[in-house]
């Protein structure tokens, strides 16, 4: 018996919909199901697995409100991964009936105290081992709680080792002697660790000789040196170039706010600017305000003497009728009234006369003042257009400049470039006659299945308990397809065949058998490969 909980996610996600719709289908084929056995839904409303996602995630979604109904205090962050997935397998040899898995499965949920929470079990045939997949959800259904997770690892293990004892295979003897070491009171000794960097016994002697160390020190410490002061040199070159951007652009800005504030003063006067009644036309202002005096003497004298005429016909009856006819389009324009109802009115009152007359005035008065504030209009318009060109004009060099800059700037970083990748080729010519000059040979990294290592000393025996775990997982020879029922059994059985390899299956020999008799080839890591 062995579980999985994946090597990069730990077990955990952050999608419902992502993992059941990875479980419930092949592999890279979403409309397929063909792998998939036996399908069960637990503590879920809907009975369907393509919808249990659905409701998982609004489960989680809803965890603080049901916290809040069942009285659990809504401490701490929202769990973002609320999905919780591992995988439980039996060995190829192991034949479990469905109704053996489904009950493990559930045996595994309670072990984890997980059998409250909402979980969807898939059985994959596409392997040869018999395996279930579990995928649950850390939000608690009815009290909104997140399940605690504490040494999780260490559950599974121990339910793991309990099951084969259980079961009496002992499928992991590695694991069966770790836990009877832990059971009687034992420390275990720490796993050894391959170093990373090993010194090969060819290249030791080489390595320590005096003279060298001292040129390899010599050639770190002038390349350090070298490297500091080029770094020196382009940070300042970069401080001038932030420089020169910010000076360019302020230069702008100044000028811009110059050629606005020069243009709106000018705007300013013309429309702030009082009329002189006594100025001569002396200048161009000073025309306009005799020309604009002289417009408002001539209306200040017509209105006067229509006023006085006005008055002279009020004192007499033909007089006044003459005023109410003169002033009748002027007050159905104003009031709105028709003709005959507005005659009667300025017949009857002196008071509607005047105020129509007045009104006729002020009307007056206002196309005047209107007329002078249009002629000013014009001219400010005129200002605001010269300052719109100006402003155009004052934008297309600055961005001319601008390009020109950056274009500047860009070859500058390129030769900034140019300079490290020159000081990497020097210290590569460097490092390369440093190994020639000492005959300093190069390190060969074997490959192992853990990772790079450069140890050449042969590997180390292993024991019988290693021998027999490693036996026990190498590949087994896949049987021939049988019926679809024919699968499942009905009694957990025990196969006693050996482990046969898979046939023209050889294992790789170590670096250090190649060595002995003489066909190790060492790998060229540095410098280009050679062309075929």
């Amino acid at each position: 018996m062995n579980w999985n909980k994946g090597a990069k996610t730990k077990g955990r996600g952050t999608s419902f919909k992502g993992a059941l719709n990875y479980y419930l289908h092949d592999k890279d084929k979403a409309k397929t199901a063909h792998r998939v056995g036996f399908v069960e839904t637990l503590n879920l409303v809907t009975q369907n697995p393509h919808d249990a996602w659905r409701e998982m995630m609004v489960t989680a979604e809803a965890a603080t409100a049901m916290k809040r109904e069942a009285g659990v205090a809504a401490g701490g962050q929202k769990n973002k991964r609320p999905v919780y997935a591992f995988s439980i397998q039996w060995h190829p040899d192991d034949k479990p009936t469905r109704e053996h898995m489904r009950q493990t499965a559930h045996e595994v949920l309670k072990t984890l105290n997980l059998h409250e929470h909402q979980a969807v079990l898939i059985e994959h045939t596409d392997e040869p081992h018999p395996h279930v997949h579990i995928c649950v959800n850390l939000i608690h259904p009815q009290t909104g709680a997140t399940a605690k997770l504490s040494k999780d690892h260490y559950i599974l293990e121990r339910w793991a080792d309990n099951y084969e004892l259980k079961m009496r295979v002992i499928r992991s003897p590695e694991r069966r002697a770790k836990f009877e070491a832990l059971d009687a009171g034992l420390k275990l000794a720490p796993k050894p660790r391959t170093p990373k960097r090993f010194q090969e016994p060819e290249t030791k002697a080489a390595n320590d000789n005096k003279a060298a160390r001292e040129r390899a020190q010599a050639i770190r410490d002038q390349q350090r040196d070298y490297a500091a002061r080029l770094k020196a040199t382009q940070d300042e070159a970069w401080k001038q170039r932030a420089k020169e951007q910010r000076a360019l652009w302020n230069d702008y800005r100044a000028a811009r706010q110059a050629i606005r504030a020069r243009h709106q003063f000018q705007i300013d006067q013309i429309y702030k600017h009082r009329r002189n009644r006594h100025a001569l036309p002396l200048s161009i202002q000073g025309f306009r305000d005799w020309k604009e005096t002289r417009e408002w003497k001539k209306l200040m004298a017509r209105l006067k003497a229509d006023r006085k005429r006005f008055e002279e016909r009020e004192k007499t009856l033909l007089g006044f009728v003459s005023n109410a006819v003169g002033l009748l389009r002027s007050g159905t324009m104003r009031t709105g009234k028709g003709l005959l109802p507005m005659l009667f009115t300025l017949l009857a009152s002196a008071q509607a006369r005047r105020e129509i007359m007045n009104a006729k005035y002020a009307l007056s008065i206002r196309a005047l003042s209107d007329k002078q504030f249009a002629t000013r209009k014009v001219r400010a318009e005129r200002v605001k257009a010269l300052r719109d060109a100006q402003m155009k004009a004052l934008s297309v060099a600055f961005d001319i400049q601008k390009q020109a800059l950056d274009l500047r700037h860009e070859q500058e970083i390129d030769r900034q470039r140019q300079d490290w990748r020159d000081l990497a080729a020097e210290r590569t010519k460097l490092w390369d006659e440093w190994r020639q000059e000492f005959d300093i040979k190069p390190r060969q990294i074997q490959r192992t299945g853990t990772g790079d290592s450069r140890s050449a000393s042969p590997p180390r025996p292993r024991s019988k308990a290693q021998e027999q775990f490693l036996g026990a997982g190498k590949p087994v020879a896949r049987a021939k397809p049988k019926a679809p029922d024919s699968r499942v059994i009905e009694k957990f059985e025990d196969s006693a065949k050996p482990n046969a390899p898979k046939p023209g299956y050889r294992q790789r020999r170590s670096a250090a058998e190649r060595k002995a008799d003489g066909t190790y080839k060492p790998r060229q890591r540095n410098g280009p490969k050679p062309r075929p």
